[in-house]
């Protein structure tokens, strides 16, 4: 016989590779806003509120400050700014009296008099507090899980593969099914479904594998072999259109 190999349906590929790119781009994107997009923003907010040009790179913002963090400083009034900044790290921005930090959800604005602090006070947002930023890290974590599992489930559907020789049935991660151990199919929801079910006998205990059109892309050629090789009765409805072209030739004949 003509050897039958078949990999999966179009349709499942594309309907896999659409969940799993929708899945893994919302857990991506989750990741970026919380840990990059949501905080720029709070700057180009700030800077913008400033009517100044965003500077080129923009000012550093340091994840490790919070507004918890920002309580726990210990700054003494009329202390020098570069003290501050020695104690806080990294390069400010500088607009006016005003010495800027930007962190985790927030700002850090110190106000200056001659090089010395007069004040200082942190600022939620303004566009993306850190329930914000948490709650966009958590889905990105939360998704990360699911899309591999997708992934997993992506390259398990494009490596879908049966195979019909005269040697038997072959499915992926299934046992080959000798020809002449298949005894029959329950194919009666195949016309509702897109299934069935082969039956078969090996060393006297009997088994059953399912044959999915929408997993088996040659699921009805794959039956009509093993029909064909083994005498069994195909159990399979006429394919989709036929039985309505069989009948319009048996009335065109009756009209002739």
């Amino acid at each position: 016989m003509q050897p039958i190999v078949s990999g999966t349906t179009t349709e499942r590929i594309v309907r896999t590779s659409l969940l799993t790119l929708m899945v893994c781009g919302f857990s991506a994107l989750s990741f970026k806003d919380g840990y990059h997009s949501y905080p720029l923003e709070n700057v180009e907010s700030v800077v913008e509120s400033l009517g100044i040009d965003l500077p080129d790179p923009p000012p550093p913002i340091n994840p490790e400050l919070t507004q918890e963090k920002a309580r726990g400083l210990t700054i003494q009034r009329r202390q020098r700014i570069e003290q501050v900044i020695s104690q806080i790290g990294g390069e400010p921005l500088t607009h006016g009296e005003s010495v800027y930090f930007f962190g985790h959800g927030g700002f850090l604005r110190f106000q200056v008099d001659s090089g010395r602090v007069v004040r200082h006070e942190w600022t939620n947002g303004p566009k993306h507090d850190a329930t914000s930023l948490l709650f966009q890290k958590g889905m990105g974590y939360g998704l990360a899980p699911l899309g591999l599992l997708f992934l997993v489930q992506f390259m398990r559907v494009l490596t879908t593969k049966a195979t019909l020789e005269s040697d038997g049935l072959k499915l992926r991660g299934r046992p080959l099914i000798p020809l002449d151990a298949i005894k029959g199919f329950r194919a009666d929801r195949f016309r509702k479904k897109g299934f069935l079910d082969v039956e078969y006998a090996v060393d006297g205990k009997d088994g059953s594998v399912r044959l999915d059109e929408y997993v088996i892309k040659k699921t009805r050629a794959i039956i009509e072999a093993i029909c064909q090789e083994t005498k069994l009765d195909n159990p399979l409805p006429p394919p989709d259109g036929a039985a309505e072209d069989t009948d319009s030739i048996d009335t065109d004949e009756r009209e002739s």
